[in-house]
């Protein structure tokens, strides 16, 4: 039975660890956009979920929509301008039934907006494996 109490408290004390960390991963995020436009915000968002899981153009024009609320247009101007900048690229991804254009972050890209991989915070990340599960279950009833 103290064993088992032990673990419980043990599993606590990471859990919140976990959390603190967590909450100070979105302050720093949020502290890092003080000052800036919207339009940055919503660039550094969009860098952030590309450099997570790659996506074809619709998939990163309703991840936008979900998370920000942006037009279609909108999106594709935002990448469009992170194109031109080489932040993004657009690569051939062949690993599903079909071969299809994703966008993807560079590492020039996720230096620049980010920083690091590390910094993005778990709210914007569940946005990209959110939109993974759903297509993964999309996929399986096709």
């Amino acid at each position: 039975m103290s064993d088992e109490r032990e673990r419980e408290a043990v599993g606590e004390a990471v859990s919140a660890e976990q959390l603190r960390q967590e909450e100070k991963k979105e302050a720093q995020w949020l502290k890092s956009g003080k000052g800036k436009g919207n339009r940055w915000l919503m660039l550094r968002d969009l860098c952030s979920i590309l450099s997570l899981r790659p996506m074809s153009t619709m998939m990163t024009q309703d991840t936008m929509l979900l998370h920000r609320g942006l037009k279609r247009e909108t999106v594709r101007n935002m990448l469009e301008q992170l194109e031109r900048t080489a932040c993004i690229e657009q690569v051939r991804d062949a690993t599903g039934p079909i071969a299809q254009w994703v966008w993807v972050a560079t590492e020039g890209g996720v230096l620049y907006w980010i920083g690091s991989r590390n910094a993005i915070p778990a709210s914007i990340a569940q946005v990209a494996w959110t939109l993974k599960s759903v297509n993964i279950s999309g996929e399986d009833s096709l």
